[in-house]
């Protein structure tokens, strides 16, 4: 088996657009990626059959990221906010058929930065409430053939889903062939008393994993022990791609909302060029 490795386009730009899109493409493709994530922060900023054959013309595949901006709410809000969530992440997973994405993933329960106090029993009954909401955007991911990743933050960007075990137990009686779970090294190095040890508590519904620094720097410029993690995720079976995800401070926008308040590297270019030489490092025998 070959470890395939990837890149988010928040590296370099944000929103995506068809033209940035054009321009990258060549040059992770050149870099050695094989996959590009694309995330989709409004409907129509970039053509998901255009993405397609741009990526398919540098023998690139796709990953997806959903982006739970204002106003995506799927808990704690009012049923037409719900439906309007609904309806953006059934877009997301129409994108992920068309570019040929096995996931969507991201935050599917709540917007970013949105926080607020719970008892356990709070907690239960919104639990509950993400099942309602996500339900029909699941089972329109399972026609489509495609999965719902739930990505676990950090406690600055949510109160709801912070730990491997919150997201197991939020989805638990969802069907385990539409929804499972996104990990992200970032998040995980906040909340996880072990990453390694969440991540073999997760084995069997990995179905993305993002990777950076624990600064959101390029993975291998930290402290974090990728050795173990990359044989934790082989111990518990996910066979996807390595995806690098962080940002830039060029978009005051993104940057505020990742906390980018400093260059992570020399450049963005390499964030991606060096992460990626580190990775097949630690995986070498894995990459083709």
């Amino acid at each position: 088996m070959s470890r395939a490795f990837g890149v988010n386009t928040w590296v370099w730009t944000s929103p995506l657009t068809d033209a940035a899109l054009a321009e990258l493409a060549p040059r992770i493709s050149g870099w050695g990626f094989d996959v590009v994530e694309l995330p989709v922060e409004n409907p129509g900023d970039w053509d998901p059959a255009r993405a397609a054959k741009v990526l398919g013309d540098h023998g690139l595949s796709a990953a997806v990221a959903l982006v739970m901006g204002d106003g995506r709410e799927l808990v704690g809000t009012d049923a037409d906010t719900v439906a309007r969530t609904r309806d953006y992440l059934r877009h997301v997973v129409d994108v992920a058929a068309t570019v040929g994405a096995p996931a969507i993933a991201g935050p599917a329960y709540a917007s970013v930065g949105r926080t607020w106090r719970m008892t356990p029993a709070e907690r239960a009954d919104r639990y509950a409430e993400l099942r309602d909401g996500l339900g029909p955007v699941v089972e329109h991911a399972r026609a489509a053939g495609v999965t719902v990743a739930v990505e676990p933050l950090n406690r600055y960007e949510t109160s709801l889903i912070n730990t491997v075990d919150q997201a197991l137990e939020a989805i638990d009686g969802l069907p385990a062939d539409g929804i499972g779970l996104a990990l992200d090294v970032y998040h995980m190095n906040i909340e996880e008393q072990s990453v390694t040890g969440a991540i073999a508590r997760a084995a069997g519904r990995i179905a993305h994993v993002q990777v950076c620094a624990n600064d959101r720097g390029a993975p291998g410029a930290d402290h974090l022990d990728w050795p173990g993690i990359v044989a934790a995720l082989d111990a518990a079976g996910y066979t996807g791609p390595l995806v690098i995800e962080s940002f830039t401070a060029d978009n005051a926008t993104i940057a505020t909302a990742a906390s980018i308040w400093r260059p992570l590297a020399a450049s963005q270019d390499a964030i991606a060029v060096d992460g990626l030489s580190f990775l097949r490092g630690v995986v070498p025998q894995q990459h083709a």
